[in-house]
């Protein structure tokens, strides 16, 4: 029998209960620090590359009246009925669309129940929810979105104000039912594509595991008609197997051993997580998507602030 190692301690930061599940009361703090963060269609295009621009530009904004064309207007913006009836070629412009949807999808099924560092990844998930809901709110968008339990699911409805952001708070803090088996991604994101209108901002919070065909083709029909985020939340052991040693892990209901001193394993481990980490972030560059990783020891609001962070505080 190989020589048992004594598995090392969770770092977990100072963990409490509301490292297992999100608090109201946090979430609802996290309004002030939302102030630090923009989802301000102009802003996002200026922090994105060349692709990324043209997936925002044009959305989230609505007509606002037409002029004779210039050098370098978008020609996909041409008012082809008044070009016809003036006989001088006239494109369209745009103002900025207040109260935009905003959808908020945060994943809370089994696989987002855990953490080695930091928080639950479904708490990371509550908390970046929260923080960009707050954003949106602040910006006179209108919030709603979905949490998933797995099986079960709770949807809001987009509201202006305080009231959609926290309809979405209470359903963010609700303790989820041990669930065990694989949930496909595929189902969740059907109903999403069924609540979100056009010309929406979606933002999907979650690990992205069970991204089969079904859910990619799901992906590929919301992001024809809105804007997507896509925001990855993992934790580092599921990057990098822990120090070298005999562990038994269990979920509650089954329980697995394995000896991470296998330099194969270790080597076979970290390409598995490569691979689909990269699989999602070529999908999101498939689909124009804004794609941002968060581990469950990172700061949300530090690594939001990367990409959403306002010029000014």
């Amino acid at each position: 029998m190989p020589k048992t190692a004594t598995p090392p301690q969770p770092v977990n930061d100072g963990v409490n209960d509301e490292a297992v599940v999100a608090s109201s009361n946090a979430l609802i703090a996290l309004a002030h620090a939302a102030r630090r963060l923009s989802l301000d269609p102009r802003q996002i295009r200026a922090r994105m590359s060349d692709t990324m621009q043209s997936r925002f530009k044009g959305r989230g904004m609505e007509y606002d009246e037409s002029r004779p064309y210039q050098p370098g207007d978008d020609v996909r913006h041409l008012d082809w009925r008044v070009t016809a009836r003036s006989n001088e070629t006239y494109t369209k412009t745009f103002q900025e669309e207040r109260e935009r949807p905003v959808f908020l999808w945060a994943d809370h099924r089994p696989s987002m129940l855990f953490a080695t560092r930091g928080k639950f990844k479904s708490v990371i998930a509550a908390e970046i929810s929260a923080l960009l809901g707050w954003s949106a709110t602040h910006r006179g968008d209108r919030v709603g979105g979905a949490v998933f339990f797995g099986a079960a699911h709770h949807e809001v409805k987009p509201a202006r104000g305080r009231r959609g952001i926290l309809r979405l708070i209470h359903h963010l803090t609700q303790e989820p039912l041990p669930e065990t088996g694989d949930v496909m991604l595929g189902a969740p994101l059907h109903r999403m594509s069924r609540i979100a209108r056009p010309g929406s901002l979606i933002i999907l919070i979650s690990d992205f595991r069970g991204c089969d065909e079904q859910a990619q083709t799901k992906l590929i029909q919301l992001a024809a008609h809105s804007e997507l985020i896509m925001i990855q939340v993992y934790d580092p052991v599921e990057k990098e197997l822990p120090p070298p040693g005999d562990y038994r892990v269990s979920d509650g209901v089954r329980e697995v051993r394995f000896m991470s001193q296998d330099a194969n394993l270790r080597s076979s481990y970290h390409s598995a997580f490569t691979r689909r980490t990269q699989k999602i972030a070529g999908l999101a560059k498939k689909l124009r998507a804004v794609h941002l990783r968060c581990r469950t020891n990172d700061n949300p609001l530090a690594v939001l602030q990367k990409t959403f962070g306002t010029r000014h505080r």
